[in-house]
């Protein structure tokens, strides 16, 4: 992202006479060394983030303005994207105050050796009584810990510590709001109503909340390729987390069209609970970084490649590669071929009838529970199954959702797995045999 030329001409122009008084008055100001760094030296020293008016940041990774009206932080740009109000009043907080670590003796600016003829940046900053201070960052110090610095125009030649100067050299478009949908942070995850991934233009699993509770746990069930509740660990890990952390790390110039990026190209669908959608147009997972867009921004951004790892995955993924993975608390009643087990929950004491009459509550948990949580899918299955070997349903407290599972052989050490009618995936016979067990 490129700061616009009028606005950095604007600037630039402002900082013109603060910075030619300043340098009159002899530029660094001066305190007692415990109260500023150890040379004694400092760029900045206010009071608080109200005296600051403007600051303008030029590095490696691009340019940008920023400025403060009252309470309000913005960026000076033509780039659609709007600026990070939080990232940026705390970057103002940071400029109140730069010490100095140390005064290089005997040592001239315009010596290459320091790096500050061809500086890592160029800071101007701008406060509200018309002066200021423009200094350049150089080369890092021999050993590391340090980068050199100097007042622009001043031959002096300053060390600031790493910590201090670190801010001036990251990518500046960390400034930039570049969020591709709203928050998804704790009790928030309970505004996502559905999620689908679509994949050369078909879709390759879509799911919706079920119910969503406090702390940030939600449940969802698949609705493509097939209908099934899922528990709330395995898509938390898989898909949750992931997008609660997709976030672009740099803003590109150009629009959608000239990366790629169109109605035909992979995407994320994400609905709301105000019935608003937003649709994430991916282009190819090569590299480090992916460019992307949220359909209708106009903006294009990089986001990390390898935090896009669900927009690849498969629907048993997804679930974990797991078929089921539900706490007991999540389950009201569970038919096993012709046993039926009743499960309450009362003041945190779980009691279990089978067929009607009492059972061990920890011997069910230990053994049939257990078991029906630990059936790992081996893959996706089209083709039709032959003799049926176990039925199981299972009557969810969450939302009122129910599963019915048949498990038919395949062959000798495999069973097909339908899930509420449809032929899915694929298990271990030794799996579904070991269910079976418990519940005789």
């Amino acid at each position: 992202m490129r700061a616009t030329k009028t606005s950095l001409t604007l600037l630039s122009a402002a900082l013109a006479v603060c910075v030619a008084l300043f340098l009159a008055l002899r530029f660094v100001g001066r305190t007692p060394a415990e109260s500023a760094g150890e040379s004694g030296y400092y760029f900045t020293n206010y009071a608080s983030p109200e005296a600051l008016v403007a600051v303008s940041v030029e590095n490696a990774g691009g340019e940008i303005v920023l400025a403060r009206t009252g309470d309000t932080y913005r960026v000076l740009s033509d780039a659609p994207a709007q600026g990070d109000e939080e990232e940026i009043a705390d970057f103002f907080a940071w400029l109140c105050r730069l010490p100095l670590r140390s005064l290089v003796e005997d040592a001239s600016a315009s010596d290459g050796q320091y790096g500050l003829t061809e500086p890592q940046a160029t800071v101007l900053i701008q406060d509200g009584g018309q002066g200021g201070v423009m200094f350049l960052l150089g080369g890092e110090v021999p050993g590391g810990g340090g980068v050199y610095t100097c007042l622009a125009g001043d031959e002096r030649v300053f060390v600031m510590d790493e910590g201090y100067a670190r801010p001036f050299l990251s990518p500046v478009d960390r400034f930039l709001d570049l969020t591709l949908y709203p928050s998804l942070e704790g009790a928030e995850i309970g505004n996502l109503k559905g999620v689908e991934v679509r994949r050369g233009g078909e879709t390759a699993y879509r799911l919706r909340q079920v119910a969503a509770g406090e702390g940030g746990t939600a449940y969802f069930a698949l609705e493509e390729p097939w209908g099934l509740l899922l528990g709330a660990e395995p898509v938390k890990d898989a898909l949750l987390t992931p997008l609660r952390q997709l976030e672009g790390v740099r803003a590109l110039e150009g629009d959608p069209e000239s990366y790629g990026l169109t109605e035909e190209s992979d995407a994320l669908c994400l609905a709301y609970g105000d019935g608003s959608t937003v649709t994430v147009l991916v282009g190819p997972r090569e590299g480090e970084h992916t460019a992307v867009t949220a359909a209708g921004s106009g903006l294009v951004m990089q986001v990390p490649t390898a935090g896009l790892s669900f927009m690849d995955a498969a629907a048993e993924e997804i679930m974990g590669r797991v078929l089921l993975r539900l706490n007991i608390h999540d389950v009201k009643a569970l038919t096993v071929n012709e046993h039926v087990y009743e499960i309450a929950n009362s003041a945190g004491q779980l009691a279990i009838t089978r067929n009607g009459a009492a059972c061990d509550a920890a011997l069910f948990q230990n053994t049939l529970f257990s078991a029906l949580n630990r059936i790992s899918i081996g893959g996706s299955l089209e083709e039709a199954a032959g003799e049926e070997l176990l039925r199981v349903h299972v009557r969810s407290a969450i939302g009122g959702e129910e599963i019915s599972l048949v498990f038919r052989r395949l062959d000798g050490r495999r069973c097909a797995v339908e899930i509420n009618g449809q032929t899915a995936v694929w298990c271990d016979l030794a799996a579904a045999s070991a269910l079976l067990d418990a519940a005789d």
